[in-house]
């Protein structure tokens, strides 16, 4: 577990926010700069607030992952995602040596598996196909590069998909919750146009993605790559239904073709046994569960708003 002083990086993010909070409620002492002084594009900042905060751990959540972004500005991305993870890294190396270091990656890595070959374990064949998930590849082999050069303490946490309370709602579940919401309290009757609801993809809960990193940040667990993974999909449609039956809001769907991605995997599910092995995480949220607490939380915004 965390211990000693830890710096988040992405702390304004809604994974970032969650592991700050959770590592504070367990008594870390949570160094979380905001993004006007700790700018990932910019060598001498990240510099100064390694060497400011000295830490014993660093989280390495900051980086421009929502795909349409990383599409519409993928010089940006680039400079954010991979360069910004060169320059931290660096800081580590010059300005805390000893540090443990998490950097997050993703499931993007693997692009659009065989259905055949999941849940997929870490050391399944990268390919992605999309930008994102390059740059996360580049991402982890810096981390592996820095462990073997340099013997930094790395660890590469690799999640699958997750949601909860607070997430974008650019983000599917998010939007789906708050689209439910808005016409549960009248004032909106228009469909409700979707994308592609045959993908199938993770539904873990934050509170459990943000426990397996403060157990990665253990300095007893081994380095390497981890998946942080239920090892079970759900379909987005699915989900949806799900959602909509715990509404008495009338609801018409309407697919729309335009908000298709064609990037998007048909399934993406994950194999954790080498971090349950590791460190006895386990995910203990339903997806129901889940879903259900992310569309309580949607009432209570739809409410704040009107």
């Amino acid at each position: 577990m965390a211990s000693g002083r830890v710096l988040v990086t992405g702390a304004e993010g809604f994974v970032g926010g969650a592991l700050v909070a959770a590592l504070r409620a367990r008594g870390a002492d949570v160094v979380a700069p905001v993004r006007s002084v700790f700018d990932l594009t910019d060598a001498a900042s990240i510099d100064a607030a390694v060497a400011a905060a000295t830490p014993s751990q660093v989280v390495h959540l900051g980086a421009v992952t929502h795909l349409p972004s990383v599409l519409a500005e993928p010089t940006r991305a680039f400079d954010v995602n991979v360069l910004g993870t060169q320059r931290l890294l660096e800081a580590v190396r010059r300005r805390a040596p000893a540090a443990r270091v998490l950097v997050v990656s993703s499931c993007s890595v693997f692009g659009s598996p065989d259905p055949s070959s999941l849940p997929l374990r870490e050391d399944a064949p990268r390919r992605s196909a999309h930008p994102y998930g390059v740059q996360k590849i580049a991402v982890e082999d810096l981390a592996a590069r820095y462990a073997e050069d340099f013997d930094l303490d790395v660890v590469v946490a690799r999640p699958f998909n997750h949601v909860g309370p607070g997430q974008r709602t650019r983000f599917a579940v998010s939007f789906f919750a708050r689209e439910i919401a808005r016409r549960e309290r009248g004032g909106v009757d228009d469909p409700l146009r979707v994308g592609n609801l045959e993908p199938r993809r993770e539904l873990m809960h934050v509170d459990d993605v943000v426990d397996a990193y403060s157990r990665l940040l253990d300095a007893r667990t081994s380095r390497g790559v981890y998946h942080v993974a239920s090892g079970r999909s759900v379909r987005i449609g699915e989900a949806l239904d799900h959602l909509l039956s715990l509404s008495s809001a009338r609801v018409e769907v309407v697919p729309d073709p335009a908000l298709h991605r064609p990037m998007d995997a048909p399934d993406l599910t994950g194999d954790a046994s080498r971090l349950t092995e590791e460190t006895g995480w386990r995910p203990v949220r339903e997806w129901r569960d889940t879903l259900a607490e992310i569309l309580e939380d949607a009432r209570r915004r739809a409410a704040e708003t009107t």
